[in-house]
């Protein structure tokens, strides 16, 4: 019965050490971190591949999906395959049931602008609208 609180005293003891020591060595590590030169990334405009607001049919194949784009109120449907398509709202219940699942479809492509904060170079995306469902895999 004597021995019970002395066990327990070594885990306390062995555990406080050894925290000490991932401590100091987290310590070590910061200290290089802070030492070595900052690197400063720039981002590139890249041109959309054709003028904003031009409609373009075209034909799209890849795997349906959901992405997130800051919460769960945020989220798109996206057809991912040789670029990512964003699917309209409108017809985003056409491919509900197709998630994970690589389809093929056809439908009016319109470049969309995503401007950015803090003078970064805008993007553009890919919306993908008047779907029609040619094959699913």
């Amino acid at each position: 019965m004597n021995k019970i609180p002395y066990f327990i005293f070594l885990i306390i003891l062995l555990t406080t050490l050894s925290t000490c020591n991932s401590s100091e060595k987290n310590r070590k590590a910061d200290q290089e971190a802070e030492s070595q030169e900052f690197r400063r990334v720039e981002l590139k405009y890249t041109p959309p591949p054709y003028p904003l607001g031009e409609v373009h049919h075209v034909q799209a194949t890849g795997i349906v999906g959901l992405i997130n784009l800051g919460g769960y109120f945020f989220s798109d449907f996206v057809i991912s395959g040789e670029h990512h398509w964003h699917i309209s709202h409108s017809d985003a219940e056409k491919l509900r049931h197709l998630q994970q699942r690589t389809v093929t479809v056809e439908g009016d492509e319109t470049i969309i602008e995503m401007k950015r904060l803090n003078d970064l170079p805008s993007t553009y995306r890919r919306q993908l609208s008047n779907i029609k469902i040619i094959s699913v895999e």
